[in-house]
């Protein structure tokens, strides 16, 4: 609710709840202050039940006419209900009232509505206080939330020298770095951030999804292991931790650490197979990737509908890249199978790419007619299928690098998570253009391996005109960003 006056948290009784309640079951009237109505709301916020809330502050105000407090409160919890006409009516009841907390609701309508950065950052100018760093907080946060991480820094950097022992501010600052996908700086604020919470998991695995984006694959290593020493019940240090070290080479490493999930029933041993043999194929090593689902087959049990229809897809684009068209169709027409006796086209489980039912028409439909283009395949398949190897996009928990640490519960109730329905199609166009730019460069590299020297050129300008020429390239993952944001 307002960042600003909750009082009341984490009650499981409180007396003047149940005073308040007593007198209005008797139908008595009875005479409260602003504040104590304040916290009755609170109470009823921190239960989630938002009718109660409104009603105590309602009758506050019933007694206390155009309280400041009591309609600061109300105009909070109409922005948590999303009802911008209902604050728009408390704002009107607080024209000429120009406290930070008031204009701070003016600003979020604005960005909310208008979008008009320079209008609401005007707003914060008049009226923070230039010492109140709780102030300068919840103007980086309203900021991040409405993704302007670059405003969010520039209130931020400034108290750097001052508040880098401070947990909520290193939180806020760290967030604005990943939302600007600067992982480099990201990291160096989780290593300050570790060395006020050494022990804190959340961080060390979020050091180690940066040090994987910046593909210093044996800092991550490092990182994921010490997120382990912290907790073992967490399963994206397994994953990615053994794909740093695969990249590195160390394959026999990379197997044990899969096993280890297995044995603390985080994985199970289909994810394992799978994952190899998605970074192999990723890796241009279609052969290895072939044998890897062929021992994750043998062990995967179909009733699992969704795991085993993943493992057909992958299965499918093996064999096409190595021209076997007739067991190529097969797979496919078992995903196919699969895919229609779906109850549900969406999962949770966050290792897996589902095909569209499209897809995998399209892909039997060409098999059947062996009219595929191994080179072709692998460009339309790869951005979709890379996506589950990048922590970023990690679907999980949403945006697991930009979820802040729930174990610190103080300060929930001050900081709110950042929301990235906003404005999505910034942060979509930045993840696509770094996406894109490596899997063209990556086209190049397979141009090179394959294709003759004289052929070079006109290999690079091909896959080049194909990403240029083809803006649905990426529709795939767009659809799959899309299903990330609005489940956040």
């Amino acid at each position: 609710m307002n960042l600003f006056n909750s009082s009341s948290k984490d009650y499981e009784y409180n007396p003047l709840v149940a005073k308040y309640e007593e007198l209005r079951q008797q139908q008595k009237s009875f005479y409260l202050d602003p504040y104590e109505f304040i916290e009755i709301a609170n109470f009823y916020l921190n239960q989630l039940n938002y009718k109660e809330a409104k009603e105590a502050l309602l009758n506050g105000l019933k007694i206390h006419r155009l309280e400041t407090n009591l309609l600061i409160e109300l105009a909070h919890l109409y922005l948590e209900l999303e009802k911008t006409d209902k604050v728009k009516q408390v704002l009107q009841q607080l024209e000429g009232v120009h406290l930070f907390e008031v204009e701070s609701i003016r600003a979020e309508i604005i960005l909310m509505e208008n979008e008009d950065v320079e209008q609401a950052e005007q707003l914060f100018l008049l009226s923070v206080d230039p010492v109140d760093l709780d102030q300068r907080l919840t103007v980086a946060q309203l900021f991040l939330i409405y993704q302007y991480p670059d405003k969010a820094l520039a209130w931020l950097l400034p108290l750097y020298n001052d508040s880098n022992h401070n947990i909520e501010f290193l939180d806020l600052l760290v967030r604005c770095y990943l939302m600007n996908l600067d992982f480099a700086n990201a990291a160096k604020i989780y290593d300050n951030l570790l060395n006020l919470v050494p022990y804190e998991s959340d961080y060390w695995n979020k050091l180690g999804h940066c040090y994987y984006l910046e593909e210093d694959y044996e800092a991550a290593e490092e990182a994921y292991s010490f997120t382990l020493l912290c907790d073992k019940k967490i399963n994206e240090p397994y994953i990615f931790g053994a794909l740093s070290l695969l990249y590195q080479k160390k394959e026999k490493e990379a197997n044990q650490l899969f096993n280890n999930g297995i044995k603390e029933n985080i994985l199970l041993p289909e994810d394992k197979y799978y994952y190899l043999a998605l970074f192999y194929y990723l890796q241009e090593d279609i052969e290895r990737a072939y044998k890897m689902l062929i021992k994750g087959i043998e062990i995967i049990k179909e009733e699992n509908a969704y795991n085993a229809l993943c493992y057909y897809f992958l299965m499918t684009l093996c064999l096409i890249r190595l021209e076997n068209y007739d067991e190529a169709y097969k797979y496919c027409s078992k995903g196919l199978q699969i895919h229609r006796q779906l109850p549900n086209k969406n999962t949770d489980e966050p290792w897996l790419i589902i095909p569209t039912i499209e897809q995998l028409e399209d892909l039997q439909k060409n098999c059947k007619e062996r009219n595929c283009s191994p080179t072709e395949i692998q460009i339309q398949y790869t951005h979709q299928l890379s996506t589950l190897l990048n922590p970023f996009l990690w679907r999980e928990k949403g945006y697991s690098l930009l979820t802040r640490a729930q174990s610190f519960n103080e300060l929930d109730e001050t900081t709110r998570s950042i929301s990235i329905s906003k404005k999505a199609s910034e942060i979509q166009n930045q993840v696509e253009k770094v996406s894109l730019e490596r899997l063209l460069h990556n086209e190049r590299i397979l141009a090179e391996s394959k294709e003759n020297i004289e052929k070079e050129d006109n290999n690079a300008n091909f896959f080049k005109n194909i990403l240029e020429n083809n803006p649905n390239l990426a529709s795939i993952w767009r659809k799959e960003m899309k299903n990330i944001i609005q489940n956040n």
